[in-house]
C-alpha cells in the first residue's frame, strides 16, 4: 500500500555544535556531510566504519551560518551568513601542514582540508539567510533579509565577481533560493511575502 508510511531508523546522531543548527547538506561526490549553525561555525562529518565524526571544523564567519552549497565537483563550498558575508572554502589539493596561519579552521581528526578562498561582502547589508551553487554553470546565488538577490560568477581560474544584484526580489525577507537542475539560467526563490518566484537570467552586454 503506497499510503503506509515509510519506517525511519536513526543511524546516527552528530553532536558538536554548539548551538542551533541552520542547515546540513550532503557532499555530492563524497560520503560527507557539511552542517552550519548559530554557533558561526561549518563542519564537517565523515563516516568510519559505520560511524560518523567531526572532520573539519571551519571557522571564518563572525556570526550566524544559515546556508551552505557544494560547487558541482565537490572542490569548493560556499556559505552565507548573518555577518553579511560569503565565504567560498576551497579544498586543499595537497597536504600543507600547518604554515598557513590564515587558514581559519580547526581540526578534529586529520590535517587541514579545506581554507578560506574569497570573501564576498558589500553586496547585502542583512542576514544572507540562503546560498545555492549552479551545478551547471558555475553561477551562485545569495538571498537574505535586504529583499535582494545577488549573483555571482565563479568559474574556475577568474576571480570570483558578482554579475547581478537584483533589489527587492520580494516585498519581505528571501528566505531560499535554488538553481534549476536542468535549465542553466533558472532560479526560483521564496520570500516572506507568501511567494515562490521564479527567475531567468538573462545576458545583458554594457
Amino acid at each position: 500500500d503506497n499510503n503506509i508510511p515509510a519506517d525511519f531508523e536513526c543511524a546516527s546522531v552528530l553532536m558538536g555544535h554548539s548551538q542551533d543548527v541552520k542547515s546540513v547538506v550532503f557532499d555530492p561526490n563524497e560520503n560527507r556531510l557539511v552542517s552550519c549553525s548559530y554557533d558561526d561555525t561549518i563542519k564537517f562529518w565523515e563516516e568510519d566504519e559505520d560511524d560518523w565524526y567531526c572532520s573539519e571544523t571551519l571557522i571564518g564567519h563572525t556570526s550566524t551560518v544559515w546556508s551552505i552549497s557544494f560547487e558541482k565537483t565537490s572542490k569548493r563550498l560556499v556559505s552565507g551568513s548573518d555577518d553579511c558575508t560569503c565565504i567560498i572554502w576551497k579544498k586543499q589539493e595537497e597536504e600543507s601542514g600547518n604554515d598557513n596561519e590564515d587558514s581559519n579552521l580547526t581540526n578534529d581528526r586529520n590535517n587541514s582540508k579545506w581554507v578560506k578562498d574569497t570573501v564576498l561582502k558589500g553586496h547585502h547589508d542583512r542576514s544572507i539567510y540562503c546560498v545555492n551553487w549552479s551545478p551547471l554553470n558555475n553561477k551562485i546565488a545569495s538571498v537574505g533579509a535586504d529583499d535582494r538577490i545577488c549573483i555571482y560568477d565563479a568559474s574556475t581560474n577568474k576571480e570570483v565577481e558578482i554579475i547581478c544584484k537584483l533589489e527587492k526580489g520580494h516585498a519581505s525577507d528571501i528566505n531560499g533560493v535554488t538553481w534549476h537542475p536542468k535549465e542553466k539560467n533558472i532560479l526560483a526563490t521564496c520570500g516572506d511575502d507568501y511567494v515562490v518566484k521564479i527567475w531567468n537570467l538573462q545576458n545583458k552586454k554594457n
